[in-house]
């Protein structure tokens, strides 16, 4: 099952944000627990793999204050999920 959200980046008013490269960095789904005989136990903690991207936002001052105020009221100052536009190799798309 994969993360959806109903909040969107504001992005008829914000710039979208930019990302450099075309990278996903995939997140290990196993889970690996050291025991104290020295030995590993591994487990699989989720069976959809999410990717994260790193992305940079360039703002104006005014846009700066617009994009801070949706983070915080928004989004709980970046603890909810939301959806964003990105440009990718495949065009622009939207993704959690």
């Amino acid at each position: 099952m994969s993360i959806t959200t109903d909040i969107n980046y504001p992005d008829d008013y914000l710039p979208m944000p930019v990302q450099e490269g075309y990278g996903l960095k995939p997140i290990s789904p196993i889970l690996r627990t050291d025991l104290t005989s020295g030995r590993a136990r591994q487990r699989r903690r989720y069976t959809s793999t999410p990717t994260q991207v790193q992305v940079t936002w360039l703002f104006l001052e005014s846009e700066a204050q617009l994009f801070e105020a949706w983070f915080r009221d928004t989004i709980a100052d970046g603890a909810d999920w939301f959806n964003a536009k990105l440009r990718s190799p495949l065009g622009v798309e939207s993704y959690v």
